[in-house]
């Protein structure tokens, strides 16, 4: 054990967090101005084997270094280290006079000439290397990086040179680490139990370098953010949650796991209900020998825990920018909505939200306990009653705005914060009072305009060499004014960059050249009244940044309006837009752009007499012909897929399985084609053969004989199907009348549909009236926002066959909608009961608008 992981993170602005030298020398200090070279950021795998790598595969790291001094810096060299402790030696003038054996150097990298402010992010090789009195012992060591070791820069600090990444492992081991979990946001200790078991999951990563053997995870409830393994001598403050055993992983392999969860308060919480911190601990017995044992514990954050309400606010819609509450005629009052949920295990009672304009992203709440002062940069916006609600549910309510600046603004329009407190007089007692707050996010407040780039069309691939003035590649840019005043008219201009940030080149641009992006086009907006839009065309100059250095590949391509602030704004935060990446270069570029297979596929045996089919449409989006390839099909248990080419991981992705792969002949540029597959399902291996809803996708030139623009947008999710032998009740239509006066008959229609593999069991049908939609199954506590209308017997039905039922109902409104007419919803649940086992249960409802009349 070499102790508790000790990292350092300093900005451009500030070398405080880097690790301390062990002799600054007598420059320290000397100049008053001049440059000042820090290290902010670095990136390095988390482990690495202790023998040779081969030269294609050795480890690589990336280093951000910045000038934060006054002056220009000449270029220098940044050395990496691996030591035993967190204080790193330079090895320059200020050396010590015998040998540093507690460090080894392990990598360096050129650092070009930097201006003040900039910063460059170098990449180098990774030699893991250990240091002489480390006597070839694997497991944990500190790694990190001496900007200008040799002092060849003469710098206004030279005491801030150092940086500590943190631990990482060497040697030939496994490292278990816990990189996710997923829990209930409340949890019920209370009696009785929920009728449907709670359940967790853990998601658990070999990053080491060897395969581990199988072990187990332990997850718990605690007082603190600390989790104690457990001993002879259990700690007090935390308590068993659940455990779930984890499969042996191979080295860079993730798996997540389930399990069923038994919360008990702890010992010292002497039953108090409220918040606690969730977390869980892997291989806690250390059965696994590992690089690391000081990485195996990880905190998710708080949950509720007892029977108690928890309201939050989910969501704010707000207009963008807002005038003083002169400026609005009493029709035109801006409102705002907020969704409010309760995510605790009772039910609460009715309460407000009170909303703010706010100078920071913090709110004060000015409720039983306020501080002694109120506060001077926050004023209220207005505040809405919040109606009672069941537990998981929510309700969006809606209020005007009255609105006046903070008094600490003085008067002065610009950008402020809108944000909302539920609860804010802490009338509700609730499992947790510190997650009522909400942060919508900055407003424009005043009377002027406000320019922001809503919209961008441009081809996906664009050529390097030069194109005939007709065939000129375009692009369409939409710009809207959705401030309070009408703005004057400006430019657009447009870039290609090497990152997703765009860099301005107005009266803020930074004091160096940018050679990361350059400009791509420019087009003239004309002046804009508020909420007005425009979309204006101009032609793209396919050129590359001069640090691309003339490489083909991905680039991105965005925009700036307004950049040379030739309009007064109310926020000037909001005028660059990316759009995503292109294409620049001459070679192909396929995707998939559509796929087609059955709702269901069957896995049982006998094999089916056909098996089933599915097809596939690629295109070339690029600017040249590709030659021919194929396209893989695969099952999966998530929404991303694994490709198995050059690139790929050293072992079989687990969570995924094949399903088919079809030839796909050369297209030309811009050329599209879609090709027929057999599908022959299989669960992938994580699965353990339980059946249910899986993603299905497909990958184009998985394994790179296709030399394209872009290698990032091969794959395709197509979304979810059945997979087993069940059937999956839908419904496909729902008619019935667009107004209805409250109280009154009507007739509706309803179609449910088995589109799964095997014949359903009779069923139902039920007809709702609800405020979403979202309906809820009525196996749960009945939902206050949703009434039953009616019920509708289901014979079984074969796969592939419908039934139509018509429904005669009274129009009777949810106990939520408090008899007031208005906009509501008609929704039909197939199987609301969930009676019948299915493939999905997902899909079994379908909405439609429904207007009630008094």
């Amino acid at each position: 054990m070499l102790g508790l992981m000790v990292t350092g993170s300093t900005g451009c602005s500030s070398g405080d967090g880097a690790s301390p030298a062990t002799h600054l020398g007598a420059k320290t200090g000397s100049l008053v101005t001049g440059p000042d070279l820090v290290i902010t950021h670095m990136v390095v795998p988390p482990s690495f084997r202790a023998t040779n790598y081969p030269y294609a595969q050795a480890p690589k790291a990336k280093v951000t270094v910045c000038n934060q001094g006054t002056d220009y810096s000449d270029s220098t060299e940044v050395r990496l280290y691996v030591s035993m402790d967190d204080v790193l030696t330079p090895g320059g003038p200020s050396a010590p006079p015998v040998p540093v054996t507690d460090q080894a150097q392990a990598g360096n990298a050129w650092v070009p000439h930097l201006y003040p402010t900039q910063c460059a992010t170098v990449s180098t090789d990774i030699w893991p290397n250990l240091p002489p009195d480390a006597n070839g012992l694997q497991g944990a060591y500190y790694f990190g990086a001496i900007v200008d070791e040799y002092e060849n820069v003469s710098e206004t600090r030279e005491d801030n040179n150092t940086f500590i990444h943190g631990l990482v492992g060497i040697g030939d081991k496994p490292d278990l680490v816990i990189t996710d979990m997923n829990v209930p946001p409340s949890l019920n200790t209370g009696w009785p139990p929920p009728s449907q078991p709670v359940t967790g999951t853990v998601t658990v990563c070999n990053q080491g370098t060897q395969d581990s053997s199988s072990t187990q995870v332990r997850l718990y409830l605690s007082m603190d953010d600390a989790l104690t393994a457990m001993g002879p001598n259990p700690p007090m403050d935390q308590s068993p949650l659940g455990f779930v055993p984890v499969p042996s992983l191979f080295a860079g392999r993730c798996m997540t796991v389930s399990t069923q969860l038994t919360p008990q308060l702890p010992p010292d919480a002497q039953g108090n209900h409220g918040a606690y911190y969730v977390g869980a601990i892997v291989d806690e017995d250390a059965n696994v020998q590992e690089l690391r044992e000081d990485n195996n514990a990880f905190i998710e954050g708080l949950v509720g825990v007892g029977t108690r309400p928890d309201l939050v606010i989910t969501h704010m819609v707000v207009p963008p920018s807002l005038r003083g509450n002169s400026g609005y005629p009493s029709s035109q009052q801006p409102k705002a909505s907020v969704t409010v949920c309760n995510q605790g295990t009772q039910p609460s009672t009715s309460t407000q939200v009170q909303l703010y304009l706010s100078m920071d992203d913090v709110l004060t709440a000015m409720g039983p306990n306020p501080p002694p002062h109120p506060p001077m940069d926050q004023s209220p916006l207005g505040f809405v009653s919040v109606p009672s609600l069941y537990p998981g549910r929510c309700a969006t309510v809606s209020t005007p705005l009255a609105f006046t600046l903070p008094p600490l603004a003085q008067g002065l329009e610009g950008a402020y914060y809108v944000g909302g407190i539920v609860d804010e007089q802490d009338n509700e007692l609730e499992l947790r009072e510190d997650n009522n707050a909400f942060i919508h996010g900055l407003v424009g407040f005043g009377l002027q305009a406000d320019l922001v780039i809503t919209h961008m069309e441009v081809p996906p691939s664009l050529r390097t060499s030069s194109y005939p003035s007709s065939q000129s590649p375009k692009a369409k840019v939409t710009v809207c004014n959705q401030g309070t005043d009408y703005s004057d008219s400006t430019e657009v201009r447009l870039y290609i960059s090497m990152d997703d940030k765009l860099t301005a080149m107005g009266p803020s641009m930074p004091p160096y050249p940018v050679t990361d992006q350059t400009q791509a086009g420019n087009a003239w907006v004309p002046h804009l009244y508020p909420t007005q839009c425009v979309t204006v065309s101009t032609d793209i100059w396919p050129n590359r940044p001069p640090d691309a250095q003339g490489n083909e590949g991905a680039y991105f391509i965005g925009a700036i309006v307004d950049e040379y602030e030739n309009v007064q704004e109310l926020r000037e935060d909001n005028n660059a837009f990316i759009h995503g990446l292109v294409g620049i270069g001459d070679r192909p570029d396929l995707v998939i752009t559509d796929m087609s297979v059955p709702p269901s596929l069957y896995t049982g045996w006998p094999s089916p007499p056909q098996p089933a089919t599915g097809t596939v449409t690629v295109c070339n989006q690029g600017t040249q012909d590709s030659s021919s390839t194929q396209v893989r099909l695969y099952l999966s248990m998530d929404d991303a897929l694994t490709a198995m080419g050059p690139n790929s991981p050293p072992y079989a992705p687990m969570r995924q399985s094949p399903l088919g792969f079809v030839s796909v002949p050369n297209l030309m540029a811009g050329a599209c084609t879609t090709v027929p597959a057999s599908l022959h399902p299989q669960l992938p291996p994580d699965a353990y053969n339980v059946e249910g809803a899986y993603y299905v996708g497909a990958i184009v030139d998985e394994d790179a004989y296709v030399q394209e623009l872009r290698e990032d947008n091969n794959s395709f999710i197509k979304g979810l199907v059945g997979v087993g032998n069940k059937a999956d009740l839908v419904v496909t239509a729902l008619t019935g009348p667009s107004f209805v006066r409250m109280g009154t008959s009507f007739s509706a229609t309803v179609t449910v549909c088995n589109q799964g593999t095997q014949a359903s069991d009779p069923s139902s049908v039920y007809l709702y009236t609800s405020l979403g939609t979202v309906l809820t199954p009525d196996s749960v506590q009945p939902a206050p926002d949703q009434f039953l209308l009616g019920v509708a017997n289901l014979n079984s039905l074969n796969p592939n066959s419908c039934s139509t039922q018509p429904l005669t109902v009274s129009a009777t409104l949810p106990p939520s909608a408090m008899g007031l007419a208005g906009a509501y919803h008609l929704g039909a649940y197939a199987d609301a009961s969930e009676s019948v086992v299915e493939l999905r249960e997902d899909n079994n409802t379908r909405v439609t608008g429904l207007i009630v009349t008094p």
